[in-house]
C-alpha cells in the first residue's frame, strides 16, 4: 500500500507542482494575521469559529468530512500544528515571498518548504481537492 507521501510524489510528478495549495494556503491566512511583518496565526473572529460546512464547505460541495467539521480557525490551528511537526517556522515564508523576484525560483522555494506541511495535512485526513487544494 503506498504511503501518503509516495502518493503526493506521483502526484506532483504528474502536475509539477502543488497545485493550488500555495494559493490556498495565503488565502486562509487574514489580513489581520500579519503583525509588524509577521505572521500571527492565533487571531478569532466571528466567522473563524463557524464550521466549514456552515460557510458553503460541506461533503456534497466536494469537501472531506474532517474539513467540512472544521472551522477556519481550527483548521489553522492544525496547519501550524504541522508545521511545528515538520520543524518549519511560518513566519519566515511571509519573509521569503517578499524577498524572491522570479516567479519560478518562488514557486521552487515555497513548493520545498509547503510541501511536508502539505504531506502532514494528508496524513491528518485532509483530502487534496478541495479541501487542500481547488
Amino acid at each position: 500500500m503506498e504511503s501518503v507521501r509516495e502518493i503526493v510524489e506521483r502526484e506532483i510528478q504528474e502536475s509539477g507542482d502543488l497545485n493550488s495549495f500555495l494559493s490556498n494556503f495565503l488565502g486562509w491566512i487574514p489580513d489581520r494575521a500579519y503583525k509588524n511583518g509577521c505572521l500571527n496565526l492565533s487571531f478569532a473572529s466571528e466567522e473563524d469559529c463557524v464550521p466549514f460546512s456552515v460557510l458553503g464547505c460541506n461533503e456534497a460541495e466536494g469537501y472531506s468530512a474532517k474539513f467540512a467539521r472544521q472551522t477556519p480557525n481550527g483548521f489553522l490551528a492544525e496547519f501550524r500544528s504541522a508545521a511545528r511537526h515538520c520543524n518549519i517556522r511560518l513566519p519566515g515564508l511571509r519573509v521569503k515571498l517578499h524577498n524572491r523576484r522570479g516567479k519560478s525560483e518562488l514557486q521552487e522555494e515555497l513548493n520545498r518548504l509547503l510541501l511536508p506541511i502539505y504531506i502532514r495535512m494528508r496524513e491528518l485526513g485532509y483530502q487534496h481537492y478541495k479541501d487542500l487544494t481547488c
